[in-house]
């Protein structure tokens, strides 16, 4: 009930509708995003870019208020530049046109669909969208989107970004 009520302006997680397909097709790269998908986090914090990570399987992300320069450090690391919103692992990555820094990120999990959490605020639920869905949702003035391809299933231990271990979060229902 709660997570309806505090979803309400915004568009419902798809999680549902993602085939076992898709969602088989995105482990390889995102060991973490079907765990993360429909969730709410346990408090204020968590935000794009620990979602983002987390869903590539950096340990302990999911809850961690992630920096720009920790996610800056893990985009150079496991990313190229490029990518295509229809396949796993593409990461929409917005900056400030003004001076390039990070503003949000998101994950694209194959047949079209993505993972995006908006805010780093507790009610803000990671949900899974359209990856059009999310760009459109996610415009702003004076922001550019980029787009980077995980290279890499590798997974970073969460000493090398400061983060903590904590469970993933509350399901949306």
């Amino acid at each position: 009930m709660l997570g309806r009520l505090l979803a309400e302006d915004l568009p419902p997680s798809r999680h549902a509708l993602v085939s076992e397909q898709a969602w088989a097709g995105a482990a390889a790269l995102l060991p973490g995003a079907r765990a993360l998908a429909g969730t709410f986090p346990h408090g204020s914090g968590p935000n794009c870019f620990g979602t983002v990570m987390a869903a590539a399987g950096v340990p302990g992300a999911a809850g961690t208020w992630m920096q720009r320069e920790p996610f800056e450090e893990w985009l150079a690391a496991l990313t190229t530049r490029g990518g295509r919103d229809d396949v796993p692992g593409t990461v929409l990555v917005w900056r400030a046109a003004q001076n390039g820094q990070l503003q949000h990120a998101a994950v694209t999990l194959g047949d079209g669909w993505a993972l995006n959490k908006r805010s780093q605020s507790w009610q803000s639920p990671r949900t899974i969208l359209s990856a059009a869905e999310v760009i459109a949702t996610s415009r702003s003035p004076g922001w550019h989107l980029s787009r980077y391809s995980i290279t890499s299933g590798k997974i970073i231990s969460q000493a090398s970004y400061g983060t903590t271990a904590v469970s993933v979060g509350t399901p949306v229902r």
